[in-house]
């Protein structure tokens, strides 16, 4: 039979916090020596009697002093915290337990916490589900991250419109394949790789001097050439045509 446990845990609220927090790490490591397969913690900001405030910190601080018991957040309040936070800070948690710990999360239940974080009157259930969605897009995802409810929104609301969807795409395929014209006759462009996007990847001779000189211009390109298979390159986003225009007009002036 396995054994597991969970603690909020619970103190006397006249009691040491210094000393409530060391108990609660004594008692994981003793159910570790004990041969505890699972052991949970919970969190809340504002419960003086329920004081861990971090159940990702508590849980770091056993990472050396326990051997096999699996550790578990019982569990992350996602309505509090950033999706982006919980995403890094969870992921390197993992790595550090390495295959010990366990990942709990939910809306939280304690009405001060929600209050301290100004969610107190919002759908938390659905804040909720939102959040861990955008966690697990963040870890299935490359960057750059397209998760905000804003962009969501405009999407949806875009896509509502599909008629002036598909003009927007044939106006960028236009303007695509005339920045592409027109980028091959500068010298330091060497090739420019076929797209089927609303960017473009080019390989120049100086792709730093060209990023850096673009930067002070006001204009942001991405440097890739560090990139494996993309030494020397460049990627540009179509823009509009004054946008573009803009950008070849800057360029003829790069030495």
């Amino acid at each position: 039979m396995n054994l597991g446990f969970f603690t909020m845990p619970i103190h006397p609220l006249d009691k040491d916090w210094r000393k409530s927090l060391r108990e609660d790490r004594e008692a994981f490591i003793l159910a570790d020596k004990l041969g505890f397969t699972e052991g949970y913690v919970g969190e809340h900001s504002t419960d003086r009697a329920e004081n861990i405030t971090s159940c990702t910190v508590f849980i770091a601080s056993l990472i050396d002093a326990t051997k096999t018991i699996k550790l578990g957040t019982g569990t992350i309040n996602m309505p509090n915290q950033h999706p982006a936070a919980v995403a890094a800070n969870i992921a390197m948690l993992d790595h550090m337990l390495n295959g010990r710990f366990i990942f709990g999360i939910s809306p939280g239940g304690l009405l001060s916490d929600a209050e301290a974080f100004g969610n107190l009157d919002a759908d938390r259930n659905a804040m909720f589900l939102e959040a861990i969605n955008a966690v697990l897009k963040i870890w299935q995802s490359e960057p750059p991250y397209n998760i905000n409810e804003a962009s969501q929104q405009l999407a949806l609301q875009a896509l509502a419109n599909i008629e002036q969807v598909n003009n927007w795409i044939k106006e960028t395929l236009i303007q695509r394949d005339n920045l592409v014209l027109q980028l091959k006759d500068f010298d330091f462009v060497l090739d420019i790789y076929p797209s089927d996007a609303n960017f473009i990847l080019v390989k120049t001779t100086d792709p730093k001097g060209i990023y850096n000189f673009l930067v002070e211009k006001g204009i942001i390109v991405r440097d890739r050439s560090k990139v494996d298979l993309c030494a020397g390159c460049l990627r540009i986003t179509v823009g509009t045509p004054q946008e573009n225009n803009t950008l070849i007009q800057t360029l003829q002036d790069f030495k």
